[in-house]
């Protein structure tokens, strides 16, 4: 592309206050026009107070990541495409050895809670549940159980069903808002920072869980890294290094949302909720996963001691039960 094509991408995309200054930028990283919308208020409470805590590029979009001061949600402040999205996550899908020993413990970990939260013959509904691996778990353990896998992605749940033999709900929220029924568990396990509809999803799940049921999220804990992070790489950078910030240092640029504990806590005790929050087990590295375990074990003690208030590992579950 040539520097007047790379200029009109760049003013056609979101987020390039002054487009000629990212011409370069733009040109080395083979810019393409892509549409998405811009969020000027955050997509939860709809205050226009908020902090910028950086920016990233994404798509040859550049969206700022902010802080909302009134609601506490932490937001990505423009939203790609979601066709564009749903190609990307179908050609993106882990290899079979990821699922099966990287997020083992995850896993396990998870079907646990739902198992012991389950009552019998109850039903159990994996959002986002990929290729069905959580949920195999959970019925080598509670055959007696009904369960149901939703995601987004048509060659994940092709998967499921052929070769796990799950019954299966393709799409996205449209789809479960539609379905009518309530389930005993819902699993949110590393996919509620997906959902471009957050308020959607927060009206229907006391519709989606029966009363006493149980609602489990899985969740990054790295807000307070992301701070610091930004923080020191802020201060010892100049003002041109920060207009053109292009990445955000432990921030998945995937995501839309970063979620603290205390956000999600809160959210849900508004929607007649009673929820608490656990450390979550660590992926299974390479090698051997000593440290790991160890560390996790640890972590519980932390999280015991200090009431739930101080989460330690990176990522956290919230438990929470519909008292509706």
């Amino acid at each position: 592309m040539d520097e007047l094509e790379i200029l009109e991408t760049l003013r056609t995309n979101k987020g390039f206050l002054k487009p000629e200054d990212w011409v370069v930028y733009g040109r080395a990283h083979r810019f393409t026009s892509v549409p998405a919308q811009h969020r000027p208020l955050c997509p939860d409470c709809g205050s226009d107070d908020f902090e910028t805590v950086g920016q990233y590029v994404w798509f040859s979009n550049l969206i700022r990541l902010n802080d909302c001061r009134d609601c506490k949600l932490v937001f990505s402040d423009t939203l790609i495409d979601q066709d564009v999205v749903k190609r990307y996550f179908e050609g993106s899908y882990k290899d079979e050895k990821y699922f099966l020993r990287r997020r083992r413990r995850v896993f396990q970990q998870i079907a646990g809670l739902a198992d012991d939260r389950t009552p019998w013959e109850g039903s159990v509904l994996d959002v986002g549940g990929a290729t069905g691996h959580l949920l195999a778990i959970l019925r080598s353990r509670r055959p007696d159980l009904r369960l149901l896998l939703n995601d987004l992605s048509e060659q994940a749940c092709e998967h499921a069903k052929e070769r796990v033999g799950l019954d299966t709900l393709c799409g996205g929220i449209e789809v479960l808002e539609q379905t009518g029924t309530r389930f005993d568990t819902v699993i949110m396990s590393d996919v509620l920072y997906y959902e471009p509809e957050l308020r959607r999803i927060w009206a229907l799940l006391p519709k989606m869980i029966k009363p006493g049921g149980t609602l489990v999220i899985r969740a990054p804990n790295k807000y307070g890294l992301i701070q610091l992070q930004q923080y020191l790489w802020s201060a010892t950078h100049t003002d041109d290094d920060r207009r053109m910030q292009d990445r955000i240092d432990h921030f998945n640029p995937e995501h839309i949302y970063v979620f603290r504990a205390q956000y999600l806590l809160s959210r849900l005790m508004q929607l007649g909720f009673e929820a608490s929050v656990l450390p979550s087990e660590l992926l299974v590295p390479p090698g051997g996963d000593l440290k790991e375990r160890l560390f996790y074990q640890a972590s519980k003690v932390v999280a015991g001691l200090s009431c739930g208030k101080l989460i330690t590992t990176p990522s956290f579950i919230i438990c929470a039960r519909n008292t509706g």
